[in-house]
């Protein structure tokens, strides 16, 4: 065998076993690998998956293999990061003229995260001010008969994603108020430690913590994010 076809292929297994490590690793046992083979193919099937294994372990990668995968991050668009969202209209949520932070959650898996419920967590110097629930774009309020249906668990379908609503800021006001069931506030010229957790029955549980700093003004809302 030559050099240059032992590094390949042990760039191949180093691969394959960072594939593993991120939990992003097609991996099945003899009997499903035997299965697919007869459904797509040897060609395809040996091209696309990574780990063949047999045995109970095996049954507990693809087990796991199967979970969804969640990832919070804050909305992008236009190349800009956190995107904040200006919205007008009558209903709950944007009426008078609003701005929103929004997170972004991303199911890298291959199966639904199901009942996924998020949870704002807020901090001021070192003690817990707040903890409830945001809102989740997708819950229309004009299409929710209640505060339940507003504010009830999403599923987030496989390579999918979902909005959530965590702060609001309405045109005039003095204060940021949470996007949630029962509302706080985020007052001018003071830092606040934010955590957004998300919880599902399957699956990891995400959260991502950062720092809000805001001047007092609408536009400075743009810029609150540290």
């Amino acid at each position: 065998m030559s050099e240059e076809c032992g590094d390949e292929k042990r760039r191949t297994y180093e691969d394959k076993d960072q594939k593993i490590r991120r939990d992003d690793a097609l991996v099945l046992t003899a009997d499903e690998f035997i299965k697919t083979v007869e459904d797509s193919g040897l060609e395809k099937d040996s091209n696309e998956v990574d780990v063949v294994t047999t045995g109970t372990y095996g049954r507990r990668l693809t087990k796991k293999w199967r979970r969804p995968h969640l990832e919070i991050d804050f909305k992008e668009q236009n190349k800009i990061k956190p995107y904040i969202d200006v919205k007008s209209g009558t209903n709950f949520f944007y009426e008078p003229t609003s701005k929103f932070l929004r997170m972004v959650i991303k199911n890298l898996g291959r199966t639904p995260a199901t009942y996924c419920e998020a949870k704002l967590t807020i901090t001021l110097d070192g003690i817990e001010q707040f903890q409830g629930t945001p809102h989740w774009v997708k819950r229309d309020s004009t299409i929710s008969q209640s505060l339940d249906d507003l504010f009830a668990p999403i599923t987030i379908n496989a390579k999918d994603s979902e909005e959530l609503d965590v702060l609001r800021l309405r045109m005039n006001a003095d204060k940021i108020e949470t996007a949630s069931r029962i509302i706080a506030y985020i007052e001018p010229r003071r830092t606040y430690q934010l955590k957004v957790s998300i919880f599902t029955g399957i699956g990891n549980n995400p959260t991502k913590s950062f720092d809000i700093r805001w001047d007092g003004t609408y536009d400075g809302f743009d810029r609150c994010v540290q």
